[in-house]
């Protein structure tokens, strides 16, 4: 469910552009896990970025 919210966060905020209190609002969370999934995400995402190129 953690890996869910966090693709549901790089979704809302990365892709469509919301902000965190209004991708909170969408996911029915708060801002501040929000904040975190999504950085946690991009942390993960550019580590892996890093082991392909």
């Amino acid at each position: 469910e953690q890996r869910d919210n966090a693709q549901a966060a790089v979704r809302v905020m990365g892709i469509d552009g919301a902000s965190a209190r209004e991708a909170a609002e969408q996911l029915g969370s708060t801002e501040g896990a929000v904040r975190v999934a999504f950085h946690r995400s991009l942390k993960r995402l550019t580590a892996m970025a890093k082991d392909k190129f």
